[in-house]
């Protein structure tokens, strides 16, 4: 009879659902947070473009691929700017010992004046410069921004850009080509 009265006096577990309304509720402040924060993580990316290569039996040059072919080389002491065997400037570095960019843009935008055909520069560095330098000089070397009529504007230099290293054959001296 014992057997009987404690199984009587147990209650029987309903089935109880699953309150998932705070689960929700956080899903619903979780996911717009998440979309928002993803806008504001964009990564810039800057294409660089190889030469084509040349078909065969194409010995014909077009006018502006006769046309000099900037170089800006990045070397410890500063720019040296040429267009192939020839070199056009010099630019030293400032006295805290950073790169003039901005004197770079000035010497590209006459430099583009001469060419404005020519879409393509080719920027080379020396193995220790930092990776921001070169980075900066490509920047300075894609757009100048000018003072048009009370207005800045920018203004396409060479959008199309080769990178390289200088070879350790010789070394390059800033100071000695101004």
């Amino acid at each position: 009879m014992l057997e009987r009265l404690a199984h009587s006096r147990r209650r029987p577990v309903a089935d109880e659902a699953i309150h998932i309304v705070a689960l929700w509720n956080l899903m619903i402040i979780l996911i717009p947070f998440l979309l928002l924060s993803a806008v504001f993580s964009q990564t810039s990316i800057l294409n660089l473009y190889l030469p084509p290569p040349a078909p065969p039996g194409a010995g014909k040059t077009t006018p502006a691929a006769s046309a000099p072919k900037p170089v800006v080389s990045i070397v410890r002491d500063g720019y040296l700017v040429s267009d192939g065997p020839t070199v056009v400037a010099a630019i030293p570095m400032d006295a805290d010992g950073r790169y003039q960019t901005r004197k770079l843009t000035d010497l590209l935008l006459q430099v583009k004046q001469s060419i404005p055909d020519r879409l393509d520069i080719v920027i080379l560095s020396e193995a220790t410069i930092p990776y921001e330098t070169i980075v900066q000089t490509m920047d300075a070397s894609r757009e100048a921004v000018v003072d048009r009529e009370g207005r800045r504007e920018a203004v396409p230099l060479f959008p199309n850009i080769s990178l390289g290293q200088i070879g350790r054959s010789a070394p390059i001296d800033v100071k000695d080509r101004s």
